[in-house]
């Protein structure tokens, strides 16, 4: 090859180079850019799982980094109970009971921040209900609320027992629900709302709704996701160039 041929060879070479570095930079940077927002962005919730706490049997008492409506309803259970007596913990050791007596209904509640307006986020937990076979005890009826907007049905959640006796092997019940956000702070509330009388009209004095590992996270926009998808297809193929 010539001195002329072999310079336009090495300079084809680097320029191919030079393209090919291009793009992996630009890929680069659109991964870099989008991937926090592709994953999704965690808003920070205090004590999700509920393991920050020691509290006496029975458990009633002040739940660390959330209100109560009322601390001597509200409180932490390990396996066992009292009122944790049914399925297997999902996270942890311990859950949260919230306790609807006397026809009052009651809650938790926490105040988040780090939301952007007009983004979606998902919410996700589990739970479950106390079992309980003596007589004026209900099932709870499960009220879940971020901000402003109510996520579960106005009227409830019946949640029934996840086993029909004492179980430590059942799974609890799992929940997701979506939220759009309408400024930068939320509180967020589980109610248990069980209050009156039941569908045979007789009166109750007990239910018990368990909660554990509560999670909130933003949802990537779909458009994002697929920036990030092709910025990773671009370096799979300057990969495979160079392999090949």
């Amino acid at each position: 090859m010539s001195a002329k041929g072999f310079s336009m060879y090495r300079g084809c070479c680097i320029s191919s180079l030079l393209a090919k570095a291009a793009v992996a930079a630009a890929a680069l940077t659109t991964l870099g850019l989008l991937a926090g927002t592709a994953i999704g962005s965690t808003i920070t919730i205090l004590n999700p799982s509920f393991e920050n706490n020691t509290t006496p049997y029975p458990g009633y008492g002040a739940i660390n980094d959330w209100s109560s409506t009322d601390t001597t309803l509200t409180g932490v259970n390990a396996e066992g109970g009292p009122f944790a007596n049914n399925g297997a913990i999902p996270n942890g050791l311990q859950v949260a009971f919230v306790q609807s007596n006397n026809n009052v209904a009651e809650g938790i509640s926490q105040s988040l921040s780090g939301f952007v307006t007009g983004e979606t986020y998902d919410l996700s937990f589990y739970y479950n209900a106390r079992y309980a076979t003596y007589p004026a005890a209900a099932d709870p009826l499960m009220v879940v609320t971020l901000g402003s907007s109510t996520l579960t049905p106005s009227g409830g959640v019946s949640v029934v027992p996840a086993s029909a006796s004492y179980s430590t092997t059942v799974p609890y019940y799992f929940a997701q629900y979506l939220y759009t956000a309408t400024g930068s702070t939320a509180t967020l509330t589980f109610s248990n709302v069980k209050t009156g009388l039941d569908s045979a009209g007789t009166q109750y004095n007990d239910s018990s709704l368990l909660l554990d590992n509560v999670s909130l996270s933003s949802v990537p926009e779909p458009a994002t996701v697929g920036l990030v998808a092709i910025g990773g297809l671009g370096l799979l193929l300057i990969k495979r160039r160079k392999t090949a």
